[in-house]
């Protein structure tokens, strides 16, 4: 909804309004020691300009359970952890957000993660078929061991090239999981709650309050709910509802591709354009 690669979208703020900044300063040097950050605003109105100030202490984010790869194979990190990906670009002041009962961005954390061949190519020939791509139908694997507390199975896998998913716009609005498809939700414990995405249409292996342990596979890459393309939607949530604030995923055990060379990982996060493999 409104996605923007800006960090102000939008420079003109009418009066007794609210406008999203992102936050230009994402990432910094492992040594850098952060107390306090600082941000200044300054306005220019019709009766002279004015500044104001927020301060923001960091903490630490150490993440409570040990994560591995949801897919196994190659791996091409679609959209990932980093400051571009739009995941994180969510407009939550957009009115359609608030509409659809949303205060904050749960996957501002979210990968999409696909299936590649060597050549780092997403689907077969020219990929018009859900079959030619190669995540389709391929096992998800559970994260971590925990408990199931959510799952959809019946939502319909639309085909390849749908505009928009082809889910209408007011259904969304009436039922904003619809952009989830079918999934499977996983809490971990320590606030962790795994949410599994976009997945294959009767192919969910689960039920709630089952218990599950880690690499079990809990159902099949599909193309549910609002995507493009055949891909697994993973992300950490600091609750099961969909708008619950969205966490880092830090990843142990893969293997990151460069090139025609490769080195393990034990652990970190994985951006967009990584190839990786659990």
């Amino acid at each position: 909804i409104d996605p923007g690669v800006e960090t102000i979208m939008r420079r003109t703020v009418p009066a007794r309004s609210a406008i999203l900044i992102y936050n230009p300063f994402h990432t910094f040097a492992a040594d850098l020691p952060l107390g306090r950050l600082r941000y200044a605003f300054t306005f220019a109105g019709r009766e002279g300009g004015m500044t104001t100030a927020v301060e923001v202490d960091p903490i630490q984010y150490r993440q409570a359970v040990s994560l591995r790869l949801p897919l196994a194979g190659r791996i091409l990190v679609y959209d990932g952890h980093d400051f571009y990906a739009h995941h994180r670009r969510v407009n939550t002041e957009h009115p359609l957000f608030k509409q659809a009962g949303f205060t904050t961005n749960p996957e501002r954390y979210g990968h999409d993660l696909s299936l590649v061949d060597g050549a780092g190519r997403m689907y077969r020939g020219d990929g018009k078929r859900n079959e030619d791509w190669l995540s389709w139908g391929a096992p998800i694997l559970a994260p971590a061991a925990g408990r199931i507390v959510a799952v959809e199975n019946g939502m319909p896998d639309y085909d390849v090239g749908t505009p928009g998913g082809g889910i209408p716009l007011d259904s969304l609005l009436v039922r904003p999981a619809s952009l989830m498809g079918n999934y499977v939700i996983v809490d971990h414990g320590g606030g962790m709650f795994s949410r599994m995405l976009h997945m294959q249409r009767g192919s969910v292996l689960v039920r709630v309050g089952q218990r599950v342990v880690q690499g079990q596979p809990v159902g099949k890459v599909g193309f549910s709910g609002s995507v493009s393309t055949v891909h697994l939607h993973y992300e950490i949530g600091s609750g099961p509802a969909i708008d619950s604030e969205g966490l880092p995923a830090y990843f142990t055990g893969f293997r990151r591709v460069v090139g025609s060379t490769s080195r393990v990982e034990a652990s970190g996060p994985i951006n967009s354009g990584d190839i990786v493999e659990r």
